[in-house]
């Protein structure tokens, strides 16, 4: 099953990454993919919010050829996902490319993450989830560790295809 689903956010930064936003309201969309019996249970769920990376989009998680759309490959074996177009690419919203920056995006993150967690966002079906993983792709990777360690609010982190320095 999948379904489109969105998030309305505010272009903000609260974290320690030295950057600005515009303040703006925006609206984030993706899709929700997973098991009929996952999206439409009245209880909570477990899942993972992807983040691409910078030349990419949702598609990167949801390529349209059998056995290479990861979000439906792991909705066949019971996984959650719920991939997105970060602000400024594709289907969502596009601020000014000047007033965006990985503070921005890792705090666009979280409050997608929040709304995940208390079932507050748009589409058809928005179960809560008690458990949210964060995985990123290259730049995706980078603004999911600093959600990570910023907000302490995700239960997993996977990074692919990025490598920080500490």
């Amino acid at each position: 099953m999948n379904q489109p689903v969105s998030f309305v956010v505010k272009n903000v930064n609260q974290t320690a990454v030295p950057c600005g936003g515009d303040g703006k309201t925006y609206t984030v969309r993706g899709h929700l993919t997973g098991p009929a019996s996952a999206l439409e249970s009245a209880e909570s769920t477990s899942g993972t919010l992807y983040l691409h990376g910078l030349e990419l989009g949702e598609w990167f998680w949801q390529l349209p050829v059998d056995g290479f759309n990861h979000a439906e490959e792991l909705a066949k074996r019971g996984h959650v996902s719920v991939t997105i177009d970060r602000l400024g690419y594709g289907e969502s919203d596009h601020e000014s490319g000047y007033k965006s920056c990985v503070g921005t995006h890792a705090n666009v993150a979280h409050q997608v993450v929040q709304q995940l967690r208390a079932g507050s966002y748009d589409g058809d079906l928005h179960p809560r989830f008690d458990r949210v993983a964060l995985a990123g792709h290259s730049l995706g990777g980078a603004i999911a560790q600093v959600e990570a360690y910023t907000f302490k609010d995700v239960d997993a982190v996977a990074i692919r295809s990025f490598v920080g320095r500490s």
